[in-house]
């Protein structure tokens, strides 16, 4: 499985987004969404997705990109940040973080398993 093409990203505002969307069980869809922003600079991608994860799992702690840059990642970033360097962020902040690697194809597998479980969010670089 490579996850590196761009045509495998399917925009859900799309016909074919909307089609797979809808057969999906999106059960953190909701939750996760209500607390969805862009990045706040060109670096952050990985700050921005621990916002939002922060932010849905941790709702009470008012999560923004500045603070967690501030007080948690600015030690740890230069130009971006590695998937390391964004798993010690965020037990810093509170979560359970584990790396997996696109290997080998058994990995597909593991993120469905995964995914089954309802506390388990994933965040995939590519």
């Amino acid at each position: 499985m490579d996850l590196w093409y761009p045509s495998l990203i399917i925009p859900l505002s799309s016909s074919v987004g909307q089609e797979i969307f809808s057969n999906s069980s999106h059960v953190a869809y909701d939750r996760l969404n209500t607390h969805f922003e862009g990045q706040e600079h060109l670096s952050f991608c990985g700050i921005a997705c621990a916002t939002i994860l922060l932010n849905t799992l941790l709702p009470y702690q008012n999560w923004s990109q500045s603070n967690i840059y501030s007080n948690v990642a600015r030690n740890h970033m230069s130009n971006g940040i590695t998937l390391s360097k964004l798993s010690y962020v965020l037990e810093k902040c509170g979560l359970r973080s584990r790396i997996r690697y696109c290997e080998d194809k058994t990995i597909e597998e593991q993120f469905r398993k995964d995914l089954r479980k309802e506390k388990n969010f994933l965040i995939v670089d590519i």
